[in-house]
């Protein structure tokens, strides 16, 4: 029978004080649904508070078995292979918990992480601000630091960095976990690659029901153009063609690993429109394109050093950015004294995440890559430096620069919605502020305060709830603080708002030194009071109603921007409150 001892005094609980306060019958239905996410998320939270006890406990207990077994061991009380200190105190923990022994390790490195490599990044799982899944990622990510200076400082940032990001998935902080590791630890990189050489390899599993899986690990970049190279080729179906994307991949990559042809599914050869030839396919690899965004500085020689600089700093020098299969781009240094660039710099791979400067730097040197500068000077006019204002294509402002069309991309590095990880190359680029397509003066601005990747699910989700009711749609929205910082959030039909720092802003340095033209525009600042309700009746639609889809659209958009005008004052009584976000 299995031990329940104080299990049942946890449903006596007041976990009120935790805010998990149980919304009242009473209240609307906004409100009630308002009040159970917020009781989950709380509750979310105390479960991370939960686990940093449950690894303090581990640390404690370890401190003192460990030195408990160490003397019998010591003393001749026990034996010293199987029965070694280690060994016994980790099954101890595997018992405690009914795991298997090598979870019972991973809690056990935790436990020490938490107590000692990492304490500042765990008094956030203390405080319930990451998760324990994250804390978990950060632990496997930091485990080639072995230098205690160093460890300390990448403890610091990781602390920091997380603390600072707002709302942000496991995902985003396993990239912010490589890339303070990339920054701080030079020879990271070197370690990881020589500990991970074995790793790169092709492994065949089962998973049962006629299913089996081909694993393929190769550095990230070639993975990349792998799987951008299979996509190309399954994107050769026809519309008719009754497969899923990903079985199509799945179909193009066999018949390409078994050299047999890859055919479209349609099953009518007579109305097939797939273009599946060799030249076909050749053409839309010959497209592939991927994206690493770096600073200037790490592909310069190692020598290069800047000239004293005795005017204001110069920011006509902007990114880098590659046109070929592997791209590279990124912002130059802020101009200052002489003195030798920083070449150990992380740059970031577009689908992937943070790399180290050494392998940008193998990426700029493969034969098919081209290196691109964007010049951060195109974004001001000669006259007035430091300020945001060319952005778009004169002949068409709904369509940003190149400029800004890679600084966005790569200052987000995925779709803006929280939780989604779709890479920013592969999203399409929002107006945050609707475009005004027949009026843009109208609208929200081509610029990069108004602009930020969302995949095309996202996309949608943005575009079409709400089109009866503005009030069932969803509100994004975006800013650049008081440091020149950019931030993101969305609120849900209920009234839930989340906000998440752009992930990418260590990046592009010489932003926080620009200022946008917008920012304080009447336009980009909304509504002062929300519009009339103009919700259509059942039965009806945009178009059978007074004023049609165009004005159904209108109000749409009004209503939106009252909301952002609302949340806007509520974020700026807040900071003034408790300080930035996230709150």
């Amino acid at each position: 029978m299995a031990s329940t001892d104080g299990a049942a005094a946890w449903g006596q609980v007041d976990c009120s004080v935790a805010g998990m306060t149980v919304p009242g019958d009473d209240a609307g239905v906004d409100a009630q649904c308002r009040g159970w996410m917020a009781f989950a998320v709380a509750a979310h939270r105390g479960q991370s508070f939960l686990y940093w006890s449950q690894l303090r406990g581990i640390a404690e207990f370890l401190d003192l078995a460990l030195a408990e077994v160490g003397e019998q061991v010591h003393d001749g009380v026990a034996e010293r292979d199987l029965l070694d200190p280690w060994t016994v105190t980790v099954e101890e923990v595997a018992i405690g918990f009914a795991v298997p022994t090598g979870r019972a390790r991973a809690l056990v490195a935790e436990a020490m992480a938490a107590a000692d490599r990492l304490p500042g990044t765990s008094e956030l799982l203390r405080d319930g601000v990451i998760d324990p899944d994250m804390f978990t990622t950060v632990v496997d990510r930091t485990d080639i630091v072995d230098d205690p200076q160093i460890l300390a400082a990448v403890d610091a940032d990781l602390a920091s960095g997380l603390g600072k990001a707002g709302h942000i998935s496991v995902r985003a902080a396993r990239r912010l976990a490589d890339r303070v590791v990339a920054r701080r630890d030079v020879d990271a990189d070197r370690r990881r690659r020589e500990k991970n050489r074995s790793r790169t390899n092709v492994v065949h599993r089962d998973r049962g029901e006629g299913l089996g899986a081909l694993t393929i690990t190769a550095d990230a970049e070639e993975s990349r153009l792998a799987l951008e190279a299979v996509t190309a080729l399954a994107k050769g179906c026809c519309p008719n063609d009754p497969r899923t994307p990903g079985q199509r991949r799945s179909a193009a990559a066999i018949a390409r690993l078994r050299r047999v042809p890859f055919t479209c599914a349609c099953g009518d050869a007579a109305t097939c429109t797939a273009t599946l030839s060799d030249d076909e396919v050749s053409e839309r690899q010959a497209r592939i394109v991927i994206h690493a965004v770096c600073q200037k500085s790490i592909l310069e020689p190692d020598e290069a050093t800047e000239p004293a600089n005795t005017t204001e700093p110069d920011d006509t020098t902007g990114p880098d950015e590659a046109t070929g299969p592997d791209e590279a781009t990124g912002p130059d240094d802020a101009a200052g004294p002489v003195r030798r660039r920083d070449r150990h710099v992380p740059g970031y791979l577009d689908g992937h995440g943070p790399i180290s400067a050494e392998q940008i730097r193998r990426l700029a040197q493969r034969p098919d890559t081209v290196v691109r500068d964007l010049d951060l000077g195109d974004l001001s006019a000669p006259a007035r430096a430091g300020w945001i204002d060319r952005t778009c294509h004169d002949a068409d402002p709904y369509r940003p620069t190149a400029t800004v069309d890679a600084l966005v991309r790569g200052l987000f590095g995925t779709c803006t919605i929280p939780g989604c990880d779709r890479a920013a190359w592969n999203c399409q680029l929002d107006h945050v502020d609707e475009f005004d397509q027949i009026c843009p003066a109208s609208g929200g601005p081509t610029c990069l305060c108004n602009l930020g990747p969302k995949c095309l699910k996202h996309h949608q989700f943005k575009t079409h709830l709400g089109a009866r009711r503005p009030q069932d749609g969803w509100i994004d929205d975006l800013w650049i603080d008081t440091d020149g910082v950019f931030w993101t959030s969305i609120t849900t039909r209920h009234g839930t708002t989340l906000a998440t720092r752009a992930e990418n802003q260590w990046l592009f340095p010489q932003l926080t030194g620009l200022r946008c033209r917008h920012e304080q525009s009447p336009v980009a600042t909304g509504l002062a009071h929300p519009p009339p309700d103009h919700t259509i009746e059942e039965g009806a639609t945009p178009t059978t109603r007074g004023g049609g889809r165009q004005t159904a659209t209108a109000y749409k958009h009004a209503w939106r921007r009252s909301i952002r005008a609302r949340n806007r004052e509520l974020r700026e009584q807040a900071e003034h409150d408790a300080g930035p976000p996230p709150f």
